[in-house]
């Protein structure tokens, strides 16, 4: 994570209990000049508590081209590469979870440049990852859910993950 004067990194307790123990391991090397082109490491989290599905006025889902409503992964300006999301889910309703279709906007806000057909594809589980009976974990080098409990189902979980290492979404920061 290249830094020019100064980095910082934070960490907060936001349980409800004390920490009674914390360990932490921080490497870095300091160099003379970093090139006046150097790429930076950004992160961000987001979290919808609850994140209420958008249906028409009989339950089904809305079909969302524009990405106006979308639960939003990354949001960032400038040149570099989307290195990879993760996704935790706790299902508060019945059903699949990750019904929508992943989308990429790439220096277009008005349209996306990549428009995918839905969580489990962009996380590399197709078929709603087996389904309410038969969902499996699977954990691969850049891609997986190592986590499925209760699959489709109220109080469910899901923990997903993709890492774009070998396909890199670039931005011209144009």
């Amino acid at each position: 994570m290249p830094f020019r004067g100064s980095a910082r990194l934070t960490v907060a307790n936001e349980g409800a209990r004390d920490v009674g123990a914390f360990y932490s391991n921080i490497d870095f090397l300091l160099v003379d000049l970093l090139p006046a082109d150097a790429l930076y490491f950004h992160a961000q989290y987001r979290q919808v508590v609850p994140n209420h599905p958008v249906r028409d006025s009989e339950g089904r889902p809305i079909n969302n081209p524009d990405g106006k409503q979308n639960y939003v992964y990354c949001e960032t300006r400038g040149r570099g590469h989307l290195l990879g999301v993760t996704l935790g889910v706790i299902q508060n309703a019945e059903g699949w979870m990750g019904e929508g279709d992943d989308m990429i906007f790439v220096d277009d806000e008005t349209k996306p440049a990549i428009i995918g057909t839905g969580s489990e594809d962009y996380f590399l589980g197709s078929w709603n990852f087996g389904g309410r009976e038969g969902a499996r974990p699977f954990s691969h080098h850049q891609y997986g859910a190592p986590l499925i409990q209760s699959p489709e189902r109220t109080g469910g979980r899901y923990c997903c993950y993709r890492f774009h290492g070998d396909n890199p979404s670039p931005s011209t920061g144009t």
